[in-house]
């Protein structure tokens, strides 16, 4: 899937994500989706493979990740980010703007 969430609103977003869980679960199988919404790729896929300028820099199981290695992980792609514990997956949050 090329962007499955794009120009949906934030519930739709997740919706989506959430039906598209379900029919993998349903048909055991997997789905291949680029998704650059850092935050509904942690809560919804089962496995993110990080790329910045077409190679694979790094990937990771949210549900297993740690603060440490997420943030790790996104910081190499965007500065001024840190990543946070939410009840069963790690969060991006934005700590500071572009030039500060």
């Amino acid at each position: 899937l090329d962007e499955p969430d794009s120009s949906l609103d934030f519930d739709n977003r997740y919706e989506i994500v959430t039906a598209v869980k379900s029919i993998c679960q349903e048909n055991n199988t997997a789905i291949l989706a680029t998704i650059h919404d850092i935050n509904l790729a942690l809560w919804g896929f089962d496995r993110i493979i990080a790329m910045d300028d077409g190679e694979i820099i790094g990937e990771l199981i949210p549900t297993s990740a740690t603060i440490e290695q997420t943030s790790k992980l996104f910081s190499r792609l965007f500065c001024g980010i840190s990543a946070v514990k939410q009840e069963d997956f790690v969060q991006i949050i934005k700590t500071k703007s572009l030039g500060e």
